[in-house]
């Protein structure tokens, strides 16, 4: 929760049950374990009397989920782009222990994946496409000025798209 742009935390260790006899909130897993205390047996009885706990722990694989909540979606107008995604990644790993080890899913990481993914697909494909008549027409011609010749139409559909957009002042992203 001290990370910029983490909104909260749940986890099994957000537990809570209400005493009948006092009213007051308590934690259902101890807020420290001593030294000499199993863990993992603790967190397993708890996991046995409340089902958030037996969700979010698994004891046997030394394993617990933790669901953060960040700012991230489309409903809030910033949606999960790869580079603030990535960094709030790094942010975390950059404080957690030594020896954690530290798994990410979900929507943000999805989505910034998918961005980056379909970014780098449309570079290389461009790239392979103009390459490739480049490559049948030296084939078919068996001359580089003819060849360069015909992988200059391709060449120019590429800066016609762009200029386009830049003259009609679109935006361009991941999509267009």
């Amino acid at each position: 929760t001290l990370v910029d742009g983490v909104e909260s935390v749940f986890s099994l260790f957000t537990a809570s049950r209400i005493d009948p006899a006092t009213g007051a909130i308590a934690s259902m897993l101890p807020e420290r374990f001593e030294d000499g205390d199993d863990v993992r047996d603790i967190i397993a009885k708890a996991g046995e009397k409340d089902l958030l706990i037996a969700q979010f722990s698994r004891p046997e694989h030394n394993a617990a989920l933790i669901s953060i909540e960040s700012p991230f979606s489309e409903e809030n107008g910033q949606a999960p782009e790869a580079e603030p995604v990535y960094h709030l990644i790094d942010e975390i790993r950059a404080i957690a222990p030594e020896g954690l080890q530290l798994d990410f899913v979900g929507y943000p990481l999805l989505r910034a994946d998918a961005v980056e993914a379909l970014i780098s697909d449309q570079t290389i494909l461009t790239i392979l496409g103009v390459s490739l008549v480049f490559l049948v027409s030296l084939a078919t011609f068996r001359a580089v000025i003819p060849a360069t010749v015909c992988a200059l139409p391709a060449l120019a559909s590429v800066v016609w798209v762009l200029g386009g957009y830049g003259i009609a002042g679109s935006s361009i992203n991941y999509l267009s």
